[in-house]
């Protein structure tokens, strides 16, 4: 008996990697596919000149450092996108409200629009707040710490635009991620998110998750899931949960294999940890706590 399960567990183990090493060598080909796929993409809008869609570009903030608020919205003035780009700023209840004025003003001063809700709802529900006031053909959603390279918005709509896709998932990375061992561990995990999954998943269109970061909807579309997306709570996570609803309209969602935009790693600094055990329990905590930031208490 024991010799039996000693065998039945080296078999279990065996296919186990066996399932392992398919998977990823599976992964690591249709994520090269899409790369190369990607690369000789020519945007359906660049094909004539005037003919760039109005994007709407929707920031909820709450409690975010000024300094990585004012970076967000350096690094969007610099863009090269030719279109009309609008630009609308959610404060949901922020505590530092009052450290974060200046940067709101200089982005008024840039005009764009920045609402300053009395109480604190939620990340949803900030969105909800001005997502109906723009028209854009296009909503990009993204976070307060992010930094777009100076083509993101660019990149990403173009890719929209082709074959009537629904979403697209940007390619996200972390700019501090020398900083310490966690802020690698982030930046590692976002890359296999990026540069492999979401990359793999492109192939066949069907995105699983487009990142709260920076990605960018069609807004017919994303505006017929939006009441459920209002609606329900999803344990996992705000991003999976509209991407999902997207997906089961039947809808397009691709992925970029191109660097479009970088963010900090949230409390890296907070952390260190002395031996692995921590270091997974640092990461696990760390990724929650920036999931769970917004919601309404």
């Amino acid at each position: 008996m024991e010799l039996f399960l000693i065998w039945s567990l080296r078999l279990v183990f065996v296919v186990y990697m066996t399932l392992v090493l398919l998977h990823s060598t599976s992964r690591w080909r249709y994520a090269r596919r899409h790369a190369r796929r990607s690369q000789h993409r020519k945007p359906s809008y660049l094909r004539g000149p005037g003919r760039e869609p109005g994007v709407d570009v929707i920031i909820p903030c709450y409690n975010e450092d000024p300094g990585l608020l004012e970076g967000c919205f350096a690094s969007l003035a610099k863009q090269d996108y030719t279109g009309q780009l609008r630009v609308w700023v959610v404060d949901d209840g922020s505590r530092n409200r009052h450290a974060l004025r200046p940067v709101y003003q200089a982005g008024e001063e840039r005009g764009w629009r920045v609402h300053l809700l009395e109480r604190r709802r939620g990340k949803r529900h900030a969105q909800d707040e001005v997502i109906r006031l723009g028209s854009g053909e296009y909503v990009v959603l993204m976070d307060s710490d992010t930094q777009l390279a100076r083509d993101g918005i660019r990149r990403i709509v173009g890719r929209c635009a082709e074959r009537q896709t629904a979403a697209v998932a940007a390619n996200v990375s972390v700019l501090n991620e020398r900083t310490n061992l966690l802020t690698r561990l982030i930046r590692w995990r976002y890359q296999l998110l990026s540069e492999h999954e979401r990359a793999a998943q492109g192939s066949f269109n069907s995105v699983l998750c487009c990142p709260g970061p920076f990605s960018v909807f069609r807004r017919a579309e994303l505006m017929e899931v939006w009441p459920t997306y209002l609606e329900h709570q999803f344990i996992a996570g705000d991003d999976l949960h509209l991407t999902i609803l997207l997906l089961a309209a039947v809808l397009v969602v691709d992925a970029t294999s191109v660097m479009l935009g970088t963010r900090n790693a949230w409390l890296a600094l907070m952390y260190r940890p002395v031996h692995l055990l921590l270091i997974v329990i640092s990461v696990y905590a760390l990724m929650t706590l920036h999931r769970d930031r917004w919601e309404t208490r």
